[in-house]
């Protein structure tokens, strides 16, 4: 059992298939259906001069949740590396070490790249490694062509005088009722619609973030005046801020469909 891939391995050599492969397919304690079929692999390569068999055994076992304050920076960016490793994904480790440090750095980060690159599973597997509900603290909305306003991503004011709250504005009222937890939202292909038009409200509060009397970072207020005018529910939303458990990751396509990025964003 090797403790560092979280997994049974061996290979043996010629002189362990002819010797020892049935104690060794003894301890791993397979399913029988994986018995035979490892077992027919090895009948079949002693047809082979100088055939090596290689069997990797993934456990049951889930790798454990990382509890908070229980782990280093550095040693939450191997957990998380080999996690996504074994989930089948490749990526550098100072991508993923890259990533984290911007999250840290400001939470609202931005991963572009040509389509299939992975850049939505990324902060998708990462949450997965350190032990994210994905049902519940990672929220992806895909982005359209013809937002054109905060509407689409914050919310409005309806006919019936009741404020209509949409994906972003839901997420932070779930991140500030669960301060202890992050959330990841994920905005997937954010610039299939012009950023600087949907996006402005956001992109103004996040440059308001400080700290208060208690070293916690605040910010303005998400939703201006404007928008809960004649809102029957308004105090529900009124006094909403960025809360600093919430990150914003975008992943953008950098092809002719896209719309590129202005200076402040």
């Amino acid at each position: 059992y090797n403790e560092k891939l979280g997994k049974n391995t061996f290979r043996p050599s010629k002189t362990v298939i002819e010797g020892t492969i049935p104690k060794k397919l003894l301890e791993l304690a397979l399913n029988p259906e994986a018995e035979k079929i490892i077992r027919y692999c090895i009948e079949y390569s002693k047809k082979f001069s100088n055939a090596v068999i290689e069997v990797a055994v993934k456990t049951e076992k889930k790798m454990p949740p990382i509890v908070k304050n229980s782990l280093s920076v550095k040693e939450i960016l191997l957990h998380a590396s080999q996690y996504i490793k074994e989930c089948g994904f490749k990526y550098h480790f100072e991508e993923i070490a890259n990533f984290c440090l911007s999250l840290k750095a400001k939470p609202f980060v931005i991963l572009a790249g040509i389509s299939g690159t992975g850049k939505t599973q990324l902060p998708r597997k990462f949450g997965e490694s350190l032990g994210f509900d994905m049902e519940k603290q990672i929220i992806q909305v895909p982005v359209r062509p013809d937002w054109t306003d905060g509407s689409e991503l914050l919310g409005y004011t309806s006919l019936d005088n009741k404020f209509s709250a949409k994906d972003l504005t839901l997420a932070i009222q779930k991140a500030i009722s669960n301060p202890d937890k992050p959330y990841f939202f994920i905005l997937d292909e954010m610039n299939l619609a012009r950023v600087e038009h949907y996006f402005s409200d956001y992109l103004s509060v996040i440059e308001t973030r400080r700290r208060d009397e208690n070293d916690n970072i605040i910010t303005d207020k998400i939703l201006r005046e404007e928008m809960l005018i004649g809102a029957k529910n308004s105090e529900e939303f009124e006094n909403l801020r960025l809360p600093q458990n919430l990150y914003l990751i975008g992943t953008v396509n950098m092809d002719e469909t896209t719309h590129s990025f202005s200076r402040k964003v």
